[in-house]
């Protein structure tokens, strides 16, 4: 991080070189040297403050560190330790399989588990009724596609509804993240705005 500072910085001046240049105005080089890792700093700064308030508000993990939960609902939710290996929590679960894909319905979660069985994967379907608590197990086989291409067409449900863990965590993270780059970048131009012919142009 220092390094891209210090690296940016050398851009920052070369670009006080070229506006003095064009406007003909004195300028301050050392605000134009630290203001890009002053950019970067804050930014990253508020990322991770950001972070840290949205897994306590949404109660989920912060983005970073051995742990990773996504909630489906005030019930049923995705979570893994240490290693990437997603688990589904909730009241009815009886099996401790290690989910790979997840398909959420409205009262329905419906998820693909899978180990190593004789030197090849069994992926089992299971399906939980979220107003009983109940989960049901439905049917076997090698490839997860299988199973998917079976449930869905059964149910006449779009097979794009079908989401692996990973991309499923990310679907709900994607909103949080493209809301705080965005709250970042207005507030620092709102910083700039005000204070930066003051800061970078010598009256």
């Amino acid at each position: 991080m220092l390094f891209l500072s210090a690296v940016t910085g050398v851009g920052g001046i070369i670009l006080a070189v070229i506006f003095k240049a064009i406007t003909k105005k004195r300028v301050r080089y050392w605000a134009w040297a630290i203001a890009p890792g002053f950019c970067i700093m804050f930014f990253c700064g508020l990322i991770f403050f950001e972070s840290l308030a949205y897994g306590i508000v949404s109660d989920s993990d912060i983005g970073i560190g051995d742990y990773g939960k996504v909630n489906i609902n005030d019930e049923y939710y995705l979570d893994w330790v240490d290693v990437p290996d997603w688990n589904l929590v909730g009241e009815g679960i009886t099996n401790g399989e290690h989910i790979k894909d997840i398909l959420e319905l409205d009262d329905k979660i419906v998820v693909s588990a899978g180990d190593e069985y004789e030197d090849a994967t069994i992926y089992r379907l299971y399906e939980i009724d979220t107003n009983k608590k109940e989960s049901k197990y439905l049917y076997s086989a090698r490839h997860t596609n299988t199973l998917w291409n079976k449930y869905t067409k059964e149910h006449n449900i779009d097979r794009s509804k079908v989401y692996t863990c990973d991309e499923y965590y990310a679907k709900y993270r994607k909103y949080y993240l493209v809301a705080a780059v965005l709250f970042n970048f207005i507030l620092l131009c709102l910083i700039f705005m005000f204070i930066g012919k003051r800061l970078f142009i010598k009256q």
